[in-house]
Parts: structure tokens; sequence; C-alpha cells
């Protein structure tokens, strides 16, 4: 096991600058040693606001770098296959940004990838280690609202132009296929993996060919029954959950407000919490901890399976199928006959 984990981080995009890329070195036992982008000058940036000494234009560079003992994956989904495989080779452990890929089928490579070679895999659900959710699964377990019955979630979002996250062959689907991970994995985190799917994929706002409103329905392991809506090309911006209980209900939001509402016959009581500086340095803390050998909720490539096939299931009749490189056949997207 690792005393120290000396990280080689692949990408310099928004969310290493926003979201990942100062957690590397906030984390106990964990420092950056080298980082890569096809843009020389934003590797030698990124690598200077996280004390690495090295940066490189390639990821096959930064795989030969001695002092690289695992590698964060921060590209497009696209990439991340490629990336991933190269890493497995490499003898290197990855911890992957999310979408784990751009289907379940690629995610499942790499899942066997690294299985059969004894290596760690981590994919960056980290919403379940902000302190809020690990309360409130705590709460769910003690019975404040009896048992879960039945849990609703409902996203709303405005449209927003980006330069990937509406093409398919770099980022899997629409913006449905960036959003999701993190509030579906949090509905498996409290409630259990997702069982008899049924999911609804369209169009309405025409801005791409994308999806943009997608609603699925479905039965968790531990029996609950659930809705999740999601509207992207919407006039608000909403996120909404609720779980009810026979003895009660929580509301919450995943993405929005640091708040838990409960409700029980003891009355009603808000708890809420701080934001955090950083959004990934708790889960960061954990696959360093999974690394160095100590106790960790870290997700494994395994674990996150159940949420991509989820997304795939939902996505697969707009899509026509997602078994294989969709992306090059727009022609066959949102047709309910394909």
């Amino acid at each position: 096991m690792m005393q120290q984990v000396r990280w080689g981080i692949i990408g310099c995009g928004n969310v290493v600058k926003k979201k990942s890329g100062k957690a590397f070195v906030l984390a106990d036992g964990s420092s950056v040693a080298a980082v890569c982008s096809r843009t020389g000058r934003h590797a030698e940036q990124t690598a200077k606001e996280l004390g690495a000494k090295r940066w490189y234009n390639s990821a096959e560079e930064l795989l030969t770098d001695p002092e690289v003992d695992a590698v964060y994956i921060a590209t497009p989904p696209g990439l991340h296959l490629e990336h991933a495989l190269a890493c497995c080779e490499a003898g290197k452990p990855v911890y992957l940004e999310k979408p784990f890929a751009r289907s379940f089928r690629e995610a499942i490579q790499i899942t066997e990838a690294f299985e059969q070679k004894a290596l760690p895999l981590f994919v960056a659900h980290y919403y379940r280690a902000h302190p809020r959710f690990r309360f409130l699964k705590e709460k769910l377990q003690e019975g404040v609202i009896g048992k879960p019955v039945s849990v609703r979630l409902s996203v709303e979002r405005k449209y927003e132009q980006s330069a990937w996250h509406h093409i398919p062959e770099l980022s899997g689907g629409g913006k449905f296929y960036d959003i999701a991970p993190h509030s579906l994995d949090i509905l498996q985190y409290l409630l259990g993996g997702f069982q008899e799917i049924q999911g609804y994929a369209g169009n309405a706002g025409g801005r791409e060919q994308t999806e943009d409103t997608v609603v699925m329905a479905f039965r968790t392991e531990q029996g609950v029954l659930g809705t999740a809506d999601y509207m992207l090309d919407s006039a608000h911006k909403c996120d909404e959950a609720v779980i009810r209980g026979t003895e009660g209900q929580v509301s919450f939001s995943i993405h929005g407000e640091r708040t838990l509402i409960f409700e029980t016959k003891e009355g009603v009581e808000t708890i809420r919490f701080e934001e955090e500086a950083w959004q990934e340095q708790a889960m960061v803390q954990e696959v360093v901890n999974a690394l160095r050998g100590k106790e960790h909720m870290a997700v494994t490539g395994r674990e996150a399976l159940n949420v991509m096939q989820a997304m795939d299931q939902a996505l697969w009749e707009y899509y026509g199928g997602r078994n294989d490189a969709f992306w090059e056949r727009p022609d066959t997207w949102g047709k309910r006959d394909c």
C-alpha cells in the first residue's frame, strides 16, 4: 500500500480548476506530481497552481513518469476509455471523472480491464461523500421516517451552450448524461441500486440533437419505488428530491441548497450544512485512503456500473440502442422505430 499518493492528472479543464484540482493537494497523504494537457500552456499553468514539478502534452508522457503513483482522469467522457485503458496497461490505479464513459458498454470494458489486473479503479461520484448525504443515510438507517417507500426527483436546468456537452462522441449524450450521474448515484447510495428501470427521453427545445427531457421510473434493491425527471431546456432552475416513508418524509436538493427538511410526527426539522470549498475534496480523501489501505467509502468502477446501466436504459430508445458507436449515426436519434 502507498504511504503517499503522488497523482498524475490528465486534463486541465474547468472541473480541475473549479471542483477537484486543489483537493489532491489538500487531502492527507496526497500530492500532485505531474499534469498533462494537449494545450501545453494549460498544463504548465495547472501544474504551477497545484505544486506539480512536471507537465506534459500527452498522457503517454505522463504515464512514463516514475513519480506518478495513480492517475486522475478529467478529460471528456469520449476520451475515458482510451485514457483508462492506457493507465491500466501502465499499471496505474485510476480515479475517473464522471460520467464514467460514453456508455454502459464502455464502462464495463474499463471495469473488467482493471479487475483482470487487480488494479484499483474509482469513479467520481463525489456527492455521496458530502456530510449531508452521509448524515441523511444514517438517519434513514435509523428509521427517522420509518421504512422508505417512494422517492421522487425533479431536476430542471436552463439551456447552456457548451464546447462538448451536446456532442455525444465526446459526452455520451446531452446534458442529462452530464448531470444525472450525481443525482442517480445519491438515490442509489441512499436507497439501493436500481432495478426494473423504465425510461423515456425526448427533445423538446430543439436546440441540439441530443436529449433534453428524460423521465425514469424504477424500483430499488430496498423495494423503494421511484421516479426521476430531468427537464434540461427549462425556463427555471430546480432541484428537488423527496423520500417518503411509513412515518414521515425528507426533502432535499442534490445540486442546490445544502439543507435537509424532515417532516415526521415530531414536527418539521430543517438542518443546514455548509457548502464545500472544493466539491471533490471529501471523495478524493476517500480514494487516497483506499490507496493507502485505510477504511474508505470510495466508489469503485464495479459499484458505478448500476448508474451507467440506468442512464443507458433511459436513453436506449432515443439513440436507437447504445451498444455501438451511436454518435456516428445522428440520423437515427429520436426515432421510435429505430
